[in-house]
């Protein structure tokens, strides 16, 4: 007798990541990712319990894979998203725009690290930090939404452009710059953030 196939979670998760990017999430169901992975929709229901808890361990699926991120320079984490929102349109509107169960206004894989890193680097309380980056994220958030669904086409040059345009106003906002000599201390300063 011959040794069924075992079909793995992951493999599960790698194919529904092929199904909402061809088909889109409305066509995220059991069957779909079955047929992607040449299987009964069996072995999916024997690792998930339903497609509710397909999508949650996908979303964590897809921060791991696609957005965790790991560096200094706060401009990167903002190109990652973005570009992630232009390459991935599927995916980004998948994370990004749908329902949540709780007040999150956006899923941040990266965090805890932002927050540590902004503090330090420009010498901000962590509340005040929070609140900049807080602005910084829905900024992001509605570029990349515009981006994915295809309203606005911007270059990566233009995208650099806007985010630093945006971190300075932020800069100087939360961090009460009241005069030009201060603000080009903290630009100078905080350079390798942008």
């Amino acid at each position: 007798m011959a040794n069924k196939k075992k079909i793995y979670r992951d493999d599960i998760l790698k194919a529904s990541v092929v199904v909402l990017k061809q088909l889109g999430e409305t066509n995220l169901t059991t069957r779909n990712i079955a047929k992607q992975l040449n299987v009964s929709t069996q072995p999916i229901y024997s690792e998930f319990q339903n497609i509710d808890d397909l999508k949650q361990s996908l979303v964590d699926y897809i921060t791991v894979n696609y957005l965790k991120e790991k560096v200094n320079n706060y401009k990167h984490y903002a190109l990652k998203l973005l570009n992630f929102a232009r390459n991935e349109k599927q995916l980004f509107l998948f994370m990004y725009v749908r329902q949540r169960q709780n007040n999150l206004f956006i899923d941040d894989a990266n965090y805890e690290d932002i927050i540590s890193s902004l503090s330090n680097n420009l010498e901000m309380d962590i509340d005040r930090v929070k609140e900049m980056h807080k602005k910084m994220q829905y900024y992001c958030y509605s570029l990349g939404v515009m981006i994915a669904s295809n309203y606005l086409d911007l270059s990566e040059q233009d995208l650099d452009k806007e985010l630093s345009e945006i971190f300075k106003i932020l800069l100087k906002y939360y961090k009460n710059i009241s005069s030009e000599e201060e603000f080009k201390y903290w630009l100078h300063k905080s350079h390798h953030l942008m």
